[in-house]
């Protein structure tokens, strides 16, 4: 079991849930072995510094920055790009550390967050910086979610005050 996240430029994203899954899946049709694709470069500016600094927190198992001795970490993370996006896969054991770590890295580097392997909840950077969940992205029929801030693991983290 993994728990999955996965910041992109909002700016190019699409806008509606049906959309937004079709992009994704576009984006992400990689292979368990497409080097290509452990390449953080590939993923654009702002996905590279938010990788840059989760790294420091979980360290990659493979690609261009993995280190010997990564399994033998308490933490670490797969991580894998497309323009313009980085997926990042953690041990379900440290979904609550990577959650936020993740989520204050993307709003620092102005990034929105799809929670995979949570609700399926978009959360996107409002006009303050904030981050507002947008809409619902799920394995199952897909729906727009008008008020999406206040169920789930990222809710309940990072609830916009108001």
């Amino acid at each position: 079991m993994s728990f999955d996240l996965m910041v992109f430029d909002p700016a190019v994203a699409p806008a509606s849930a049906e959309a937004f899954a079709a992009w994704q899946r576009e984006l992400t049709a990689w292979h368990e072995n497409d080097e290509m694709r452990l390449d953080p470069a590939k993923a654009g500016a702002a996905p590279k510094a938010w990788f840059m600094e989760m790294i420091r927190h979980f360290p990659p198992k493979d690609g261009p920055f993995s280190l010997p001795g990564w399994d033998q970490r308490r933490t670490w993370a797969a991580y894998r790009f497309a323009e313009p996006l980085c997926w990042a896969q953690f041990r379900v054991e440290d979904t609550e550390m990577a959650a936020s770590l993740g989520f204050e890295a993307a709003r620092r580097h102005g990034l929105g967050v799809h929670d995979i392997g949570g609700d399926g909840r978009v959360w996107i950077p409002g006009p303050d910086g904030a981050h507002v969940a947008t809409m619902t992205v799920s394995r199952g029929p897909l729906a727009e979610v008008r008020d999406a801030s206040k169920k789930g693991l990222l809710g309940g983290l990072f609830r916009r005050k108001g």
